[in-house]
């Protein structure tokens, strides 16, 4: 078999080609992330990027990273993300394109264009500065004070750190990881915030342990631990503690209880349960009623029900408005949903009459099947007859059944093998009895028996016997 050279050599250059391609190609996905403009990640960190450029050195191994100080990432966007939450404080982070590693930045690092590497296969982000710099360490409030924050207070407690008792609220920035707080009030804030319940935070002025400062705090309401000067790297970092002070709200309720509001609208009552529904807006309330009366009185748009989360296991904002019913989720000890018993009324109407409507139409189908299975047997009857009639040898119009038995409901018309039903009404002959037929125009004469009188026309003028 011959084969021809000059085919595979433009074969083979094609397909060189095509690799070089497909692999640009992939270069240019790989980096299409990165681009000049200022990117701000999720807790708040504003970073400079410099595209295809690396600053080799200064490097910084931070808590959980791998043995050469490095972590995993798809994009220089997720090594942003991890420099502004890792710890200690990154400085700088390098994305390699063609390994998919983060490398980052000690503090003595610092941005300089002129010992750069221009390396299209490696992209640097550098945090601006001025973001990164310490805060105030000093105590805003007097040690043991109580401070109010979205009208949740707090226990100040000062140059104290919580030990333990972390946890990832499911509405942080970046889930498993701390908050960026500017001080103290603004680390309390987002605690009142969180979902599901914060009991306290941990705040770090200095930064020293990340950018990511504002640590939330959750021990199932039992008492925290507390340590003076806590240390990282052995280096002092002062930070300040708050302890929520949770009010004691009563749960009072009744399944199919009714709470009127304000303004007299009659709201009914399901206990221990959630609704999986879109909520409009949720806010902090110490009564059942004034939920209500929020719900009520929502403008923006139509509030349908509330959740009255009365433990609190969803967080501080414990009043929940919702924009539509959605599912019961039963089983939620303190929670109370209340919907406006009209609306309950209607729904309940709705739930009786839709089984109502479906059995009836279930009822009709089965006449109706019943009705065609009886007609459809009938036919079935009537075929095995027709199957079974056949001539008679003698006589070629009459119709007998298996049996041979004349069978006079069917007679044979001329000229057609199919039996013709006799319409109704007609005259039937008894059980065994011959048929009538039409005379023979010749009848055979005959000779009348010696017995009989032979009959005598009367004459015309003879008049019957009376």
């Amino acid at each position: 078999m011959r084969v021809n050279r000059a085919f595979l050599a433009v074969a083979g250059a094609n397909f060189v080609s095509s690799v070089a391609v497909n692999s640009e190609a992939l270069y240019r996905r790989a980096s299409s992330d990165c681009n000049p403009n200022v990117f701000t990640s999720p807790v708040g960190l504003d970073f400079d990027m410099h595209c295809g450029e690396n600053q080799i050195g200064w490097d910084l191994h931070p808590v959980g990273a791998n043995p050469g100080g490095t972590l995993s990432g798809n994009s220089i966007t997720d090594c942003m993300n991890d420099c502004a939450t890792i710890e200690p404080l990154c400085y700088g982070t390098v994305f390699d394109v063609t390994t998919g590693t983060c490398w980052f930045k000690n503090s003595t690092f610092s941005y300089q264009p002129n010992i750069v590497v221009q390396d299209k296969n490696s992209h640097l982000a550098v945090p601006r500065s001025s973001e990164i710099e310490p805060l105030d360490t000093d105590c805003p409030y007097k040690n043991g004070s109580v401070q109010s924050s979205n009208d949740e207070n707090f226990t100040v407690h000062c140059s104290q750190d919580i030990l333990g008792a972390d946890y990832s609220p499911s509405n942080a920035p970046i889930i498993g990881k701390p908050y960026h707080a500017t001080s103290l009030s603004d680390c309390m804030n987002k605690c009142s915030t969180s979902e599901p319940l914060c009991e306290g935070v941990a705040f770090n002025p200095g930064m020293g342990n990340g950018f990511a400062n504002c640590y939330p705090k959750f021990n199932n309401g039992k008492p925290f631990s507390f340590i003076t000067n806590w240390a990282s790297s052995n280096k002092p970092e002062i930070r300040h503690s708050a302890v929520a002070k949770l009010p004691s709200i009563p749960f009072d309720c009744k399944d199919s209880q009714i709470v009127n509001s304000g303004n007299g609208t009659a709201f009914t009552l399901s206990c221990n349960q959630d609704r999986v529904s879109s909520d409009i807006t949720n806010y902090h309330d110490t009564s059942l009623e004034s939920c209500i009366d929020t719900c009520e009185q929502y403008t923006k748009t139509k509030c349908e029900a509330v959740i009255f989360d009365t433990k609190m296991t969803s967080g501080f904002q414990n009043c929940y408005l919702k924009g539509n019913i959605g599912t019961p989720a039963d089983g939620r000890e303190g929670y109370i949903f209340a919907m406006p018993s009209s609306a309950m009324k209607k729904k309940s109407e709705a739930w009786i009459a839709g089984p109502v409507v479906g059995g009836v139409a279930v009822l009709v189908l089965l006449g109706a099947g019943w009705w065609y299975f009886q007609r459809r047997r009938k036919r079935q009857a009537q075929a095995q007859v027709y199957a079974s009639i056949k001539p008679d040898e003698n006589n070629g119009n009459q119709a007998r059944d298996a049996y041979g038995n004349v069978d006079y409901k069917y007679q044979h018309q001329q000229g057609h093998q199919t039996p013709q039903f006799v319409p109704e009404g007609a005259v039937w002959q008894e059980e065994h009895q011959e048929p009538a037929y039409e005379l023979d125009p010749e009848p055979a004469r005959q000779e009348m028996p010696a017995t009989q009188t032979e009959s005598v026309e009367l004459p015309a003028h003879h008049s019957p016997t009376k």
